[in-house]
């Protein structure tokens, strides 16, 4: 199994970046997806601009803490965890990928 790991360190409060990267419905800052359909925030799907889709189910999320979810398309399937934290001079934002 493959895992990669991104780390940023952010300029923002954390309840800022916490409410940009789990929004479904402001995507904006997000260059490779064209839409994102859900009924339900728990279980969600992302499309690509060329259409293609991936289906994500959220397993964990703790408010400005953390996030984790399940998610699978035809060429992939795997776990993705993001662990947001921060210090009086910055935000953290690791994301391990597996």
């Amino acid at each position: 199994m493959a895992v990669a790991e991104i780390k940023a360190v952010l300029p923002y409060e954390i309840e800022r970046v916490w409410e940009t990267v789990t929004s479904l419905d402001n995507y904006r800052w997000r260059s490779d997806i064209s839409r994102i359909e859900y009924e339900d925030p728990r279980k969600f799907t992302e499309y690509s601009k060329e259409g293609f889709a991936t289906a994500f189910t959220v397993t964990c999320k703790e408010n400005c803490r953390r996030r984790e979810f399940d998610l699978e398309n035809e060429n992939i399937k795997g776990h993705w965890r993001g662990v947001f934290s921060e210090t009086e001079k910055e935000r953290r934002w690791n994301l391990p990928k597996k």
